[in-house]
């Protein structure tokens, strides 16, 4: 979200970059519509000349929610070596304090 102090600074001379806002709301669509599938896009592209891949998965507790990243890595020697990639994070529904209390 500190975003538009950064485009405020680089485009001084821009009006419309001095006049844009972005509380939390605008900023989660952005970064789930645009950043987000722009960037698995670009690793799903970039392992196009990728002949083999090590995916891993785990559980993490954040809270109350369960949460379930998928890493990928790989060695790309265009890119220098060995790259780690998040492609996904994705958190179950209902695992919340409330699920377990009606158990």
């Amino acid at each position: 979200m500190d975003c538009t102090g950064l485009m405020r600074k680089l485009f001084a001379d821009s009006q419309t970059a001095n006049s844009i806002t972005c509380a939390r709301t605008k900023t989660e669509a952005i970064i789930n519509n645009v950043i987000g599938p722009h960037t698995v896009a670009e690793v799903v592209k970039s392992l196009n000349d990728i002949s083999c891949i090590g995916i891993a998965t785990d559980a993490s507790n954040h809270g109350a929610q369960k949460l379930f990243p998928i890493i990928i890595q790989y060695f790309d020697w265009k890119a220098g070596g060995i790259q780690t990639k998040m492609l996904a994070l994705d958190s179950t529904p209902n695992e919340t304090s409330e699920t377990y209390r009606h158990i």
